[in-house]
């Protein structure tokens, strides 16, 4: 039988990955949006300032979940699970609309054959969770 001091010991290894993802996403969005051609034209694209807002809004709550587990607060607990909670559905919502998109491109592409439709749907239902995952990276 597993004890409260194994599921602690747990507890404290899984937010310390969390806080160690969210600060090297942290530092990986900060480098992406540094213009460093600024006199050249070069642009900060608008999907890195919304993965650094992210991966802050990711930190706080990450950071909340460490001071909850420090101060024996389930409060702090839950909203960091509510949080992640919320990721997830977002992270199926989007798969779910990309992957009509692709479907519905796919479609309009008049392609005839069965297995070419087959693997281009496969191949786009990967990328799709492939890009949903990178972009939204927020937990280890």
């Amino acid at each position: 039988m597993t004890s409260i001091k194994n599921f602690r010991v747990m507890g404290f290894i899984y937010t310390g990955l969390c806080l160690t993802g969210s600060i090297l996403l942290i530092i990986n969005s900060s480098n992406t949006v540094k213009s460093i051609n600024v006199y050249q034209g070069e642009a900060i694209s608008g999907v890195s300032i919304v993965v650094l807002v992210i991966s802050l809004v990711s930190l706080i709550f990450n950071a909340l979940l460490t001071s909850g587990l420090l101060m024996n607060r389930v409060e702090f607990i839950r909203y960091h699970l509510r949080f992640i909670s919320t990721v997830y559905v977002l992270i199926l919502a989007g798969l779910f609309i990309g992957c009509i998109v692709g479907g519905i491109t796919i479609g309009n592409n008049n392609v005839e054959k069965a297995d070419a439709i087959g693997a281009v749907a496969i191949g786009m239902t990967v990328s799709v969770m492939i890009v949903i995952t990178l972009v939204t990276q927020t937990e280890i």
